[in-house]
């Protein structure tokens, strides 16, 4: 097998090795002992996902450790590991807080809401807006109040949040989001940036939930963000088509047709429409639509087209997020979010926060089985990478 990179916290310290998943523990531990100063019989390794010490005349494969994996190093040099030793379930939980404790936190799915944590996990990664959002001062029981209340507490990166206060938020003012139903991740989105374009705007006038902005959402509205213009339509959202259609620039191609795109947003939301009326009922288009790390619009904006409050030399965007969605019916199913937080991609898939690599996002571009396919495309400008 190649070559994978694991970090190995020792300490409260993380160092990165590479090593082959063929090898045995021994052999890591061996790689180890110039860091911890340990000789291997006083080392005691942990996954992250099991109390157990790793034995060290079996292969890493054997543990499912792969490329991303995360182990702890615990021992010292006066007492020699027993190799039958457990940690606690609060020892464990300890430790995996040091390791984790600037990364990114996940949403509880309480009743069928894994829809709604992925739309609000789009959101915080997007570092700019959560910022100006979180900063945002709560004056009520609003939606809007409610998003940028989560946001904050997300940010904070303690605790797994809980879905359900937010989910109450929502159905108070759209009751079609009825409890126990599974719902559309995409129109939650649609309508959670509605309700805080709508409350932002007042915010401008010294009403709403939020009179205090970071300086980021002082000198634009929501809907400059978002928006975006070509022939006389605005949309926030463009869906494409995905039918008979192989890249994510073939569906916006066709949905343009002969229209040019006048204006762009800082955020570029893309819906693929993979959910056709067939009969009485809704079948999930389930084909390969590829997209990139990197998407230019240049081909598709017409003479005098800027992107607002950003004008780039180049329309050039940058994948941020991406909603999955497993299965092959609209009214089932799960969704998951892929977001990028500087450098990083994670998986957010409720509360279980799993860091991974491009290909594996790149990878939900299409698939048949379970129907796991990519669902929304989130692509930003550069300024809102970080």
């Amino acid at each position: 097998m190649s070559d994978i990179n694991l970090k190995v916290f020792f300490k409260n310290n993380p160092f990165d090795i590479t090593i082959s998943s063929d090898e045995t523990v021994e052999t890591l531990a061996v790689m180890l002992s110039s860091i911890s100063e340990l000789d291997i019989e006083y080392q005691i390794l942990i996954s992250e996902t099991s109390p157990s010490p790793l034995q060290l005349q079996d292969t890493l494969a054997s543990y499912n450790i792969q490329n991303g994996s995360k182990l702890i190093l615990l021992g010292n040099a006066q007492s020699a590991a027993d190799p039958a030793q457990k940690l606690t379930a609060n020892q464990l939980e300890n430790v995996r807080r040091s390791m984790y404790k600037n990364r990114p936190v996940g949403m509880s799915n309480d009743g069928n809401l894994c829809y709604l944590a992925s739309a609000v996990q789009v959101l915080t990664a997007i570092s700019p807006l959560a910022g100006g959002l979180a900063e945002a001062r709560d004056s009520g029981s609003t939606l809007a109040a409610a998003v940028c209340k989560t946001i904050k507490q997300l940010g904070a990166r303690e605790t797994v949040q809980q879905t359900a206060p937010l989910g109450d938020s929502l159905r108070g003012k759209h009751p079609q989001f009825a409890l126990g139903k599974q719902q559309d991740a995409q129109e939650a989105l649609f309508l959670i940036e509605r309700e805080l374009e709508d409350d932002l705007n007042l915010a401008a006038k010294g009403v709403g939930f939020a009179a205090q902005l970071s300086g980021f959402l002082e000198t634009r509205k929501l809907n400059e963000l978002f928006e975006c213009q070509f022939g006389e339509e605005k949309e926030t959202f463009l869906r494409v088509p995905v039918k008979a259609m192989n890249t994510v620039e073939e569906t916006i191609s066709a949905m343009l047709g002969d229209k040019l795109f006048g204006r762009l947003p800082g955020i570029l939301q893309i819906q693929l429409m993979r959910f056709a009326q067939s009969g009485e009922t809704l079948q999930k288009i389930t084909r390969k639509i590829a997209f990139a790390p990197e998407m230019s619009m240049q081909e598709f904006c017409g003479p005098d087209c800027t992107v607002t409050s950003f004008n780039p030399a180049q329309p050039l965007y940058h994948l941020k997020a991406v909603i999955c969605h497993k299965g092959l019916s609209v009214d089932g199913g799960h969704y998951i979010t892929y977001a990028k937080h500087g450098k990083v991609w994670y998986q957010f898939d409720d509360a279980i926060v799993q860091q991974v690599d491009e290909i594996t996002v790149l990878a939900t571009a299409g698939s048949a089985g379970e129907g796991f396919t990519a669902y929304v495309l989130i692509y930003c400008v550069e300024e809102l990478m970080i």
